[in-house]
């Protein structure tokens, strides 16, 4: 991936482009649709089109879309840390 990005988006966001992709494959790679395939399946969507928006930014040589990107990881972020606040230490060890 380093490869697809000019020099002036790898300028502007160093490796931090190619850690959100990771960050948002893993996410993806670890969905378990037999635990709540709606939920799984939504998600999953959500995270193809992060990726087709870091895509974006690489190929076309735009900053613009990380933006968005930077916005919804925030988000997802933010949800998943009320998630753990509110969910019982046993029930997160399952």
């Amino acid at each position: 991936i380093a490869c697809l990005l000019s020099p002036s988006v790898q300028a502007e966001t160093g490796g931090a482009l190619l850690r959100a992709h990771a960050l948002v494959s893993e996410l993806q790679a670890t969905l378990q649709p037999e635990h709540d395939a709606a939920l799984a399946n939504e998600l999953s969507a959500f995270y193809d089109a992060i990726l087709r928006r870091i895509v974006n930014a690489y190929v076309r040589d735009e900053t613009g879309p990380l933006i968005s990107v930077a916005a919804a990881l925030r988000e997802l972020r933010g949800a998943w840390h009320t998630l753990s606040a509110e969910t019982p230490p046993a029930a997160r060890m399952l």
